[in-house]
């Protein structure tokens, strides 16, 4: 790592994670050990106490620290869960240029990825069209724990395109989430 800005788009990276999986597994208290830590930010096992080390000092993450091995586990503190929601407060402290919805959302949904989830079924261009330009909505309002976009969206396709379309959507949304 040579940079400030890798050890900030890494620990942003980690905060999201962990984030993410505790929404996932709706756990407060996910944890990951030093290999998985390894995984999601792509580096060796031995770099990954930089960040580690770095998001601790900040009190963003609680490390286990066994006799012998620089941490054995690492877990998002409420203080880091609270960053990582303030999605304006997030982009300020890690100064990383990118779009808060591709962080806590990395899988973009466009047209070609619609389309390929289209496969096979007999949807119009215009109703995948639709489903694009509402999905960046439907996610925005998640985040904020709002599901009444995701509903009209939902309900709105059953009514007029049925179950093809709405599959579709279904299943972008569930691939924004890794899922």
């Amino acid at each position: 790592m040579s940079t400030i800005l890798e050890l900030e788009k890494g620990s942003r990276t980690l905060l999201v994670e962990l984030y993410r999986l505790s929404r996932k597994s709706r756990l407060d208290e996910h944890i990951l050990v030093p290999e998985e830590v390894a995984k999601v930010l792509h580096v060796d096992v031995e770099e990954t106490s930089v960040f580690v080390d770095f998001l601790e000092d900040k009190g963003y993450i609680r490390c286990g620290r066994p006799v012998g091995r620089q941490y054995s586990w690492v877990k998002l503190t409420s203080q880091g869960m609270d960053l990582v929601i303030d999605t304006k407060r997030l982009d300020n402290v890690f100064q990383v240029t990118q779009n808060p919805r591709n962080s806590l959302y990395p899988i973009q949904i466009d047209r070609s990825m619609l389309e390929q989830l289209a496969e096979g079924s007999h949807v119009s261009d215009d109703v995948l069209r639709q489903i694009e330009e509402s999905l960046s909505d439907v996610i925005d309002a998640l985040h904020q724990q709002d599901d009444e976009p995701l509903r009209r969206l939902i309900s709105e396709l059953v009514l007029t395109g049925g179950l093809d379309p709405t599959i579709i959507a279904i299943k972008a949304l569930l691939a924004a989430h890794r899922v």
